[in-house]
């Protein structure tokens, strides 16, 4: 079986993390990515980037909207 995870998160947010909790909240990623790697249930790991320079597709009238 796959999965598809997504993770979501307000850049507003994100950005005015102070340097010391932004450290610890990304310091626990690459522990959890060996684990699930180890496992074999992590496949592909990648990032879609930051939302302004990013677009999204929906169907909608026949044609995809963007």
């Amino acid at each position: 079986m796959k999965f598809l995870c997504l993770a979501y998160y307000d850049t507003e947010k994100f950005a005015a993390l102070p340097p010391d909790e932004l450290q610890a909240l990304v310091s626990q990623c690459p522990a959890h990515d060996a684990a699930l790697r180890a496992s074999g249930a992590l496949r592909l790991q990648a990032s879609l980037g930051e939302l302004d320079a990013t677009r999204t597709l929906r169907p909608g009238s026949g044609k995809p909207s963007i």
